[in-house]
């Protein structure tokens, strides 16, 4: 509750990506972001599974499995 709500984030994180590809991450399967290995996500409240795809030249490379979580 001390932290005002805008600057409360939750980072997705992964690592050992080659310098020519980026991360589409993918929050109740739905795109929310493309970036490199890590992106800020603005905490909401619900249940969510993210997965991330890690694609170079706008192909699909590797998709993680998904992973489930809840913010309170």
């Amino acid at each position: 509750p001390r932290i005002p709500l805008d600057m409360q984030q939750l980072p997705f994180t992964l690592h050992g990506l080659q310098p020519a590809q980026e991360v589409e991450w993918v929050l109740n399967g739905k795109s929310v972001a493309t970036s490199g290995e890590k992106y800020m996500w603005p905490l909401s409240r619900g249940h969510f599974t993210l997965s991330a795809h890690v694609k170079q030249n706008g192909q699909l490379v590797y998709a993680t499995p998904e992973i489930s979580y809840v913010v309170k």
